[in-house]
């Protein structure tokens, strides 16, 4: 039960708030936010989950972040906080639940950005038993393990990638 929450959290795009083993959560960034800036291929409504069921619906913020909100049949609606870093020549997102009272969640959960054209964005989730025993409390320190490892599959979680199709307008 903990990956399918897992994974359907990290489905939100970012998915961005998961608390359950199998999704590497973290404090640190690979880089700051200041640093980020928008891809407008991320930004749009896509549809996920089984049969297309989940709205996942990305804003530009400030040009700099996206605003997240993923929308599930019978269930509250969850809003996010995220921004793309790059490292080398991959783009891995970071995504942190905004909470009902507007504040931040202090932990984000990190996705590579496999693929983005325009019908089709795909995720990969890092895996957090990869990183249980190598210090990443400082950004220099995370991002030096990611960059070693881009494409160490051991970093990845195993499962399928997260894929968020552009709804029909």
């Amino acid at each position: 039960m903990q990956n399918r929450v897992c994974r359907h959290l990290s489905q939100v795009l970012i998915a961005f708030a998961c608390f359950t083993a199998g999704c590497f959560e973290t404090e640190t960034a690979l880089g700051p936010v200041e640093q980020a800036s928008v891809d407008a291929r991320l930004v749009g409504d896509f549809k996920t989950g089984e049969n297309g069921s989940d709205d996942i619906i990305v804003r530009n913020f400030n040009g700099r972040e996206y605003y997240i909100e993923h929308r599930t049949p019978e269930r509250d609606t969850t809003r996010y906080a995220g921004f793309v870093v790059a490292v080398k020549d991959a783009s891995f997102v970071h995504v942190r639940p905004l909470e009902d009272d507007g504040t931040l969640g202090k932990k984000h959960m990190i996705l590579r950005v496999d693929r983005v054209d325009d019908g089709k964005v795909n995720l990969r989730q890092l895996n957090d038993q990869f990183f249980t025993d190598k210090p990443h409390d400082k950004t220099a320190k995370l991002r030096a393990i990611v960059e070693a490892n881009l494409n160490n599959a051991a970093m990845y979680d195993g499962e399928e990638s997260i894929v968020l199709t552009r709804a029909a307008k």
